[in-house]
Parts: C-alpha cells; structure tokens; sequence
C-alpha cells in the first residue's frame, strides 16, 4: 500500500518539476496514472484519492494480491519467507 503512494509522490513532483507546496499540490489534484494498486486520480472537491488498495506480497520477485478472495491473485504467505 505504501509503495503506491511513493508512486503518486514521484508522479505529482515530476509533474510539477518544483517542491512549491502550491505547484506541488496543483499536480497532485491533477494526477491520473497507473500505480502497481490500480489507477490513481484524486476528487478536486474532497482531495481524496480514488484508487482502493488492496493488500499484496512480494512473492518471488513479482506483486501478488492477496485480498480480497474474488481478486487475489494468490494466497497471503505467513511468516514470510526470509523473515526467520
């Protein structure tokens, strides 16, 4: 979920090409674009994003999701495999 966010982060800076908090925001609200969690855009009225992330794993090198069950493209792995 947090790397989505990073996505939007470095979308919204690239799209502004400044660290002006005015700027900066200007593109955030303007942004529409593919993250690894679906497409991102954001409410001009609320400011709220429209992307619903959905819990995924790193599993053998590629993004799995693991909930909700009708989407999952695999099973959450617990503990994860490296962690012991």
């Amino acid at each position: 979920i947090h790397y989505f966010g990073f996505e939007a982060l470095g979308a919204a800076l690239e799209k502004a090409g400044t660290l002006d908090r005015e700027k900066l925001l200007a593109a955030t609200k303007a942004l529409d674009i593919e993250t690894i969690s679906g497409r991102l855009r954001f409410d001009p009225a609320t400011g709220q994003g429209t992307l619903n992330p959905f819990p995924t794993q790193i599993q053998e090198g590629r993004y799995v999701t693991i909930w909700p069950p009708e989407i999952a493209s695999g099973k959450h792995v617990y503990p994860r495999p490296g962690s012991q």
